[in-house]
């Protein structure tokens, strides 16, 4: 029997090369969003391209998008992936094909509902077809069997040469099968009601724009860049207005940040390989030096996988007595926010602060609600000392005194007064005054001030968010980041069998006491993590000490986004 589902289904788009599984599964993804209905396409792909490109595109009009191991129908793009998309459709699923290269002998199943199309012929009809004319044809035959209509995807589509292409397809597959030969269907829906579609790139990006960001430094991420610029004129007017610089190493990169922090200006960088930044961070924390740094957390050894596997490395890097406030985002649209203010609070804080995305929330389109800006909106520049200030001292201005409160001093910006409040920014021991000093009470003195920076730094941190709260349930389930909406859906899975868990979404470190309470209110806590070791787990008992000792973890670390399904069957092993 066929899968019948309106709505509610995943479309694998496979090909040889790895781009165009991306084009049209993103292509596909947007004319589902335009009829109203959520969608989320799944990028999978190797470096050098020695595997099949895979994009999965999750339609559910519940919102629930996070990936999913089923295969409901596979579009095959290309003939070399003909056996490896057969193979992986669910029973009942569909396969849809171009039938003018045949199917290899051993695709012979009985259990799914093959679709051939022959576009190579139907592309040679056309009067001007376009390089993808093949593909195009295949997304129009798509859009007939799934009733969605043509409307949305030609006003996607670039040139008449295309849309002619993607209705030369669908007139095709209607004149030549049956209407609801496919159970799947998309229905027009508000489900979307008044959301955007947009990557966690694009968010960022726009995120440091709001925060009036005019410096990035980058050695790894030159389409980050190139977007940024590109956005900055779009929405500012004028590109020149920021500066846009390829560094030839994160450490580089990171230093040219600092740089330009200290002259006052706000400054970020991007990078895949936050290791390279170690020794320029403790350079910031202890020359005490504002910073922005985005962490796109890929798979070791495989750049364009996933995995949540930074998080001891952005913690505490550098030589030791050394922490950095991270923030983890869930989504695009608090890549936006969490963006915009990881800037305020590298400057309240005057230290580096670190927002730890990871490649699939980087890269992957998804639904979410629309970002809300203000014009009126300020930025917090921290504690500075202006030249009103500077003229009313009778004594030599101290850089790093006055910081018995909180821990974080008065700084100056070059140019603030004519021959007072110069500073140098140093790492080496020092003094009040920035001057140097091997001091053992000094040196003992400052390293308890940042220390008390970092308990205040707490309170200005995002608390964790709960989503399911019973004081009577006595499970509970921790996660962060990307892992989010994966976690979620399988709590609600659960939760249809009378089985109900506490949730509690982490979105900061240093952690927030809220954290330690939920581990010590509930009798088993599992705590799930895209990592091999369990790097959030050790950060956790690291700093909450025996509270910690009664998570369980459940990890993935295959290098994909991690799956509900894969939730749902390990919590059901661990219970």
């Amino acid at each position: 029997m066929s899968i019948k589902r309106r709505n509610d289904f995943v479309i694998r788009f496979s090909d040889s090369e790895g781009e165009s599984a991306r084009t049209f599964g993103h292509l596909f993804a947007r004319a589902v969003f335009l009829a109203g209905v959520p969608a989320s396409p799944k990028f999978i792909s190797s470096a050098d391209c020695r595997q099949p490109g895979l994009c999965d595109v999750r339609v559910n009009e519940r919102s629930y998008l996070a990936r999913s191991e089923a295969t409901d129908m596979a579009v095959a793009l290309h003939p070399p992936v003909f056996t490896s998309a057969y193979e992986k459709v669910a029973e009942g699923g569909y396969f849809l094909y171009n039938c003018d290269f045949p199917l290899p002998g051993e695709c012979e199943r009985e259990d799914i509902i093959v679709l051939p199309i022959p576009a190579t012929t139907l592309s040679r009809e056309l009067a001007a077809p376009p390089a993808s004319a093949v593909d195009l044809i295949l997304l129009g035959a798509l859009s007939f069997f799934l009733d969605l209509e043509a409307a949305p995807l030609l006003c996607l589509c670039r040139g008449k040469e295309s849309g002619a292409a993607i209705t030369r397809g669908r007139a095709w597959a209607k004149a030549n099968y049956p209407v609801r030969t496919c159970q799947l269907s998309i229905k027009k829906s508000r489900a979307v009601r008044n959301g955007i579609f947009i990557s966690g790139a694009t968010a960022t990006a726009l995120g440091a724009i709001y925060a009036e960001a005019s410096f990035l430094a980058w050695h790894d991420n030159r389409t980050f860049a190139d977007e940024y610029t590109s956005l900055v004129h779009e929405y500012c007017g004028d590109s020149s207005r920021v500066i846009s610089l390829h560094a030839g190493s994160g450490g580089d990169a990171l230093g040219n940040v600092l740089g330009a922090t200290w002259r006052g200006k706000r400054a970020f960088t991007i990078t895949s390989s936050l290791a390279q930044m170690s020794q320029a961070l403790g350079f910031a924390c202890f020359a005490e030096l504002p910073a922005v740094i985005v962490n796109v957390q890929t798979a070791p050894g495989m750049n364009r996988r996933t995995m949540q596997g930074d998080i001891l490395t952005a913690a505490c890097a550098a030589r030791g007595d050394t922490r950095y406030p991270l923030l983890f985002p869930c989504n695009p649209h608090e890549c936006f926010t969490m963006t915009a203010e990881a800037f305020n609070l590298a400057d309240s804080l005057q230290t580096p602060v670190l927002v730890m995305s990871d490649y699939d929330l980087h890269n992957s389109l998804s639904v979410t609600e629309p970002f809300h800006w203000n014009d009126k909106a300020g930025t917090d520049r921290g504690w500075l000392v202006n030249t009103e200030d500077l003229e009313k001292m009778n004594n030599r201005w101290a850089r790093y005194g006055n910081g018995e409160r909180d821990g974080v001093c008065p700084r100056t910006l070059p140019g603030s007064h004519r021959n007072r409040g110069a500073w140098v920014a140093s790492k080496v021991a020092h003094d009040k005054y920035g001057d140097f000093t091997e001091a053992p009470d000094n040196y003992e003195d400052n390293l308890r001030r940042l220390l008390k920076k970092w308990e205040s730094s707490k309170a200005l941190l995002p608390a964790p968010h709960s989503a399911f709260r019973d004081p009577e349930n006595r499970l509970g389930i921790l996660f962060y980041g990307s892992s989010t909406h994966a976690a979620y859906e399988a709590v609600g899975r659960f939760s249809t069998r009378d089985i109900r868990f506490n949730t509690l979404r982490i979105r900061s470190f240093p952690f927030h006491y809220e954290l330690e309470d939920f581990i010590r209110d509930h009798r088993r806590v599992v705590l799930v993590e895209q990592n091999r070791d369990g790097q959030m787990l050790q950060l956790l008992v690291n700093e909450l000490g025996s509270p910690a000792e009664k998570i369980e973890l459940l990890q993935s670390y295959d290098g994909l986004p991690i799956s509900v399904d894969f939730i749902e069957k390990q919590l059901g092993r661990i219970l």
